[in-house]
């Protein structure tokens, strides 16, 4: 069993990174052009971190043409390690790469898309920034967008978009429960690499349009975090980028939520779990939850701690994977699989918190067919006891949760790579840094009664996505029974 990766994202080139040092000041300098520019100063290590993100989220793409930004972000790279590989001038990180193959030394780049922004991540050595930066700004907002870059761009895309169910067969479900969460319409609801179709359809005309109206520095938020004054650091970036011409300014907003708990179901003929399962079983991918605080928001902190309060880790299991009924309720006994069993190879897991406007507190089921409005029932119940008036926990569960989600917090920022991001990511989306370098205090001071007012405000509607094998011609003799497909039974 896997847990959902998150959909939102892709990457395109692995990173190393440097840790960095958390509590370091931060100066924010916005450039005539509308660029927001976030210098970090940290003496500890000499390799320098920058994170570009371009706020071309999910709703300027046309439904029609879904999978552009994903296609554009791949000629992007491809002009970026092209130029890496063939000019002249940019022997130094060249030069840098390959002495450390992509190592603590050397530079790095890469490039990623989500729902909320377009992201492309460099790091090098201290002495080698200017010359990053130069070529960070000249790879993002002067690519060679031309029809030798698009061919390319979209195989790989295509082979993204086959490869997202063989990589993670429950990621399909996810948006059928963002549908049922967030809309049909809500671009969010769809996969970041659209469709063949759309793909298909996509012309360099087109990709090009968008490039020049979507990648522009009043858009965009540059994080960089080096073993300079900040004040230095930023200097150089004025240098690079600050002749960069603003463009038009862009407001989105998500579409309007449902207002009422719904179902989406579908069955998929790509499915092969029933196979090698007895006559009259099924199995399903379920995910069911509610919505939460958009990232941003005060209350987003009292979520992220409902999260951890409900799935807890694996050493700590928290309110839904304590229960064992619910496991029951999954129906696997029969397929030879027990409650511990189940428990241990993730047949229930989380679903992470998003960053943007359209969040969840979510989780995934591996179930059989007859167990689907048990487990949904007994799973939610959950959700309704937090907004009870009597508290569904102890104090003594609210801490151990709260030190959860700090400590998956302090994991996931360790790299300095990852904190800029941090940084740029709250920046852009939340308007200010300063909501990701105070989100440690604000977790630390969520309290039973936060608790209990986010689960009244948010979890008076659910969302449920359910994605069924296509019904199978029945074979002449029945195999012999295994357990669901990443489980082995246990006698």
């Amino acid at each position: 069993m896997k847990q959902i990766g998150r959909a939102a994202l892709f990457v395109l080139v692995a990173l190393g990174a440097a840790p960095i040092a958390c509590g370091l000041g931060v100066q924010r300098t916005e450039l005539p052009n509308g660029l927001r520019v976030l210098a970090v100063e940290d003496p500890s290590s000499d390799i320098a971190a920058a994170q570009l993100l371009i706020g071309a989220n999910a709703q300027t793409e046309p439904e029609a043409m879904a999978g552009l930004r994903a296609v554009l972000q791949q000629m992007v790279h491809g002009g970026l390690r092209e130029r890496l590989r063939s000019e002249p001038d940019l022997q130094p990180l060249r030069d840098q790469e390959d002495a450390a193959g992509m190592g603590a030394t050397g530079t790095a780049f890469a490039v990623a898309t989500s729902w909320e922004f377009a992201q492309v991540t460099a790091q090098g050595t201290t002495d080698a920034l200017p010359d990053l930066l130069r070529f960070l700004r000249e790879a993002v907002f002067s690519p060679p967008l031309t029809q030798e870059v698009l061919a390319p761009a979209l195989g790989v895309t295509h082979l993204g978009l086959d490869g997202e169910r063989a990589a993670a067969p429950a990621e399909a479900t996810s948006y059928l429960f963002r549908q049922a969460a967030d809309g049909p319409t809500n671009p969010r609801a769809r996969s970041i690499r659209g469709t063949h179709a759309t793909l298909g359809g996509l012309d360099l005309a087109e990709v090009q349009a968008y490039h020049r109206r979507y990648y522009v520095p009043n858009l965009s938020c540059l994080c960089v975090v080096a073993a300079l004054p900040a004040a230095e650091t930023t200097r150089l970036v004025q240098e690079s980028f600050g002749g960069l011409a603003r463009g038009r300014d862009v407001e989105t907003s998500a579409p309007p939520a449902p207002t009422q708990s719904a179902v989406r179901v579908t069955e998929d003929p790509t499915l092969e779990w029933n196979r090698g399962l007895p006559a009259g079983f099924q199995m399903a991918s379920l995910i069911a939850g509610c919505p939460a605080p958009a990232y941003g928001d005060p209350d987003y902190a009292a979520a992220t701690v409902i999260l951890a309060l409900l799935a807890g880790t694996d050493q700590q299991p928290g309110l839904v994977r304590q229960d064992d009924g619910l496991y029951r309720a999954l129906g696997l006994e029969p397929l030879g699989v027990t409650t511990a069993h189940a428990r241990e190879q993730g047949a229930v897991e989380p679903l992470p918190m998003e960053y943007g406007p359209c969040n969840h507190v979510a989780f995934h089921a591996y179930l059989t067919t007859r167990s689907l409005e048990g487990f949904s029932r007994g799973l939610l119940g959950h959700f309704e006891r937090l907004a009870a008036a009597e508290p569904a926990f102890a104090e003594a569960q609210l801490a151990e949760a709260k030190t959860i989600a700090l400590n998956q917090r302090a994991q996931t920022l360790e790299p300095r790579v990852t904190q800029a991001l941090e940084l740029a990511r709250s920046e852009l989306l939340a308007r200010s840094w300063e909501f990701a370098a105070g989100f440690d205090d604000r977790l630390r001071a969520v309290t039973a009664a936060d608790i209990q007012r986010v689960a009244d405000t948010y979890f008076q509607r659910h969302a449920v996505g359910v994605r069924l094998p296509a019904p199978e011609v029945e074979p002449e003799e029945q195999p012999e029974t295994v357990p669901p497909p990443g489980m082995t039974a246990r006698r």
